[in-house]
């Protein structure tokens, strides 16, 4: 039930070393031209002019020419997974050379001269969120075509791509562009470009973190998916500890005397109003993968107890959480919780698994945080118990149906912090973004196990 973070637990050497990958010139490459492909999308075709040549090692092997990656030669501290999905990129990057009769890996003659005489090999870039947060730079895209070099095709789509969400809803010419791609770089995966890139798609990307809108197209292709859920870790986490200061503090009894402007002094000095200290907290974390672990590391950070479940406890979490626990201790985990944070991905096994007795056996005056999907939580039970005074205060990020419909409760409910899913929206998702994304492109064309591979089966 965790996060994968201990596959993806922040990457801090990957995600925050991305600041020369930031800082790339915004201007398009010389050659660069716009020009429509089939379906009469209109797209532009970047060529990369990156800082290495393109040669045989690019397809096969190395940079330094020595021999592809394989089970032999990896470090023994792999795990099987990551052998697997290694051993799996290999053989991607191996069968992705044009092969004779397929037109959908190799450039038309015609096509070839307009771009670069070399450029055999295609990644589509498909992040044009309307959303300015979520919008790719031109310099991130000029960082993938430096990393990827000139073998390579960059096709930038520039269709508004849907990022709330999973994503994944797709675009004409999103689908017209990623015939013949083997790798996609987008908010989710949508089904059309899945079909259009039947046969050469090797690798998705998405910058997401939730991939539930992708997994039904993805199983069973053999693609392999990564997500961004370690580059949403650390905002989120600043958001949740945020939230429990907003209720163990009493900020939101503050924020109501002062719409009323009365100077509540007395009620706090006399104790009318509880609030907390944060060394006497115990926060439950449920879901202690990279969202989770982050949330951990912050409150152990600032004196609180903390304890956690996932769905491999003996993955453990940070150091100094007390225990973790499997699935089957969610129950012990509420009633030893001041605060539960809700951090577990959304898979079958977790829909509607905060239920309303797992919400009763929390303490009496406690928070309830949920930054992971607002299926895990049952909002019926948790409105009863807030309005029974039985937990404080309770601080959403995601709900069930988003938007919130309006006249819901939660809207108005007086101990309820409304976040409309904007926890993870800092000034610096890009800079973290294209370092992961820039990373994996040097492991894959490497032959190197990825970052943030999500198991499609368990879903995260």
């Amino acid at each position: 039930m965790g996060s994968g973070g201990d596959r993806r637990r922040a990457r801090r050497d990957i995600l925050l070393g991305s600041g020369r990958h930031h800082a790339a010139g915004a201007a398009r490459t010389p050659g660069t031209r716009a020009r429509r492909v089939a379906g009469g999308a209109s797209v532009h075709a970047e060529h990369a002019h990156g800082s290495h040549p393109s040669g045989p090692d690019r397809a096969g092997g190395s940079r330094d020419g020595s021999a592809p990656h394989g089970a032999r030669d990896r470090a023994p501290s792999q795990s099987p997974r990551e052998r697997r999905y290694g051993d799996r990129l290999h053989a991607a990057r191996t069968e992705a050379a044009p092969r004779p009769g397929d037109d959908r890996a190799a450039p038309s003659p015609g096509r070839a001269d307009r771009l670069h005489r070399r450029v055999t090999r295609r990644l589509v870039v498909d992040l044009a969120s309307p959303r300015a947060a979520w919008r790719v730079p031109p310099s991130a895209v000029q960082a993938i075509r430096d990393a990827l070099g000139e073998a390579w095709e960059v096709v930038e789509v520039h269709a508004p791509a849907a990022s709330d969400g999973d994503g994944g809803s797709g675009t004409p010419e999103a689908n017209a562009a990623a015939r013949g791609a083997e790798i996609y770089v987008g908010y989710g995966v949508p089904a059309g470009v899945v079909q259009a890139a039947r046969g050469t798609l090797k690798w998705a990307h998405t910058g997401t973190a939730g991939v539930g809108a992708s997994l039904p197209h993805l199983k069973g292709t053999g693609v392999v998916l990564t997500n961004s859920a370690a580059v949403h870790a650390d905002p989120i986490a600043d958001w949740a500890i945020a939230a429990i200061a907003y209720f163990a503090r009493g900020l939101d009894r503050l924020r109501e005397f002062q719409v009323a402007e009365r100077w509540a002094r007395v009620e706090f000095a006399d104790l009318e109003i509880a609030v907390r200290e944060f060394g006497e907290l115990r926060v439950g974390v449920f879901g202690l993968g990279g969202i989770g672990g982050a949330v951990a590391r912050r409150a152990l950070a600032l004196g609180m107890r903390v304890a956690g479940v996932r769905r491999h406890p003996e993955r453990g979490g940070p150091p100094g959480v007390r225990w973790v626990g499997g699935p089957g201790d969610l129950g012990r985990l509420a009633a030893e919780s001041d605060c539960l944070v809700i951090a577990a991905p959304h898979t079958r096994e977790t829909v509607g698994v905060v239920t309303r007795e797992v919400l009763e056996r929390l303490p009496t005056g406690a928070i309830v945080v949920n930054v992971s999907r607002g299926t895990l939580l049952d909002e019926a039970g948790l409105l009863d118990l807030l309005d029974a005074a039985r937990i404080r205060g309770a601080a959403l990020d995601v709900f069930s149906a988003e938007p919130l419909p309006a006249g819901h409760p939660l809207w108005r409910h007086p101990r309820v912090l409304v976040s409309p899913h904007v926890a993870a929206v800092t000034t610096r998702f890009w800079e973290r973004e294209t370092g992961l994304i820039v990373e994996n492109i040097r492991r894959y064309l490497a032959g190197a196990p990825l970052a943030n591979v999500v198991d499609l089966e368990a879903g995260y």
